[in-house]
């Protein structure tokens, strides 16, 4: 596959796929001397663990999807925020921001305001209450539509870099179509391989 880009001369490379096996591709690419100008891997450096594995520099300059972060001003339940959410993962995982907590963390808004307005545990009512929901969470507004039995959230996107930080890798939000929570960073392009 890999030879088949080069022969291709593909310089950009967008995908969705698991970070381990991701990582073991991209070894592999690099090993291989392919060196697309543009990654973007979707889910696979969603976590910084994965990211750490992959080794060396593999992970600078590859882009992710973002669904929010701890700048956003969204709301939590009680006295929890996107800020505090993210200090307590920071200090519990030892690891840099996860931009994919608070929206790990919405769906548990979302069912317990179903509940509530619910009025009760029958899966009938709350099964009506969630598809009436239209309710700001910790990743922005979560309505949902009958017709596609989802609900749209905002989405950025992400960039892996290297940085003097104990973690050593971060990943700073870098385009951004929204302004309650815009870009921290400019993009790396193209990849810097050394």
């Amino acid at each position: 596959m890999i030879k088949e880009w080069q022969d291709n001369d593909v310089q950009i490379l967008w995908g969705n796929v698991p970070g381990p096996n991701f990582g073991n591709m991209w070894r592999q690419c690099q090993q291989m001397n392919f060196k697309p100008k543009m990654v973007y891997a979707a889910r696979a450096p969603l976590f910084y663990v994965d990211v750490n594995s992959w080794g060396g520099n593999l992970p600078n300059g590859i882009f992710t999807e973002v669904w929010g972060g701890p700048e956003y001003g969204g709301p939590g339940i009680g006295d929890t925020t996107p800020r505090s959410l993210d200090e307590r993962w920071v200090a519990a995982k030892k690891e840099p921001t996860n931009r994919a907590v608070g929206h790990g963390y919405a769906p548990a808004q979302v069912l317990f305001d179903a509940v509530e307005r619910a009025g009760t545990l029958d899966r009938e009512a709350v099964n009506q209450a969630l598809a009436e929901t239209d309710l700001m969470t910790m990743s922005y507004g979560m309505k949902f539509y009958p017709e596609f039995h989802f609900s749209w959230i905002p989405l950025f996107v992400g960039q892996w870099r290297k940085t003097d930080a104990p973690e050593v890798w971060q990943c700073p939000i870098v385009f951004s179509k929204h302004d309650f929570l815009p870009s921290s960073a400019e993009p790396i392009f193209p990849i810097p391989y050394d």
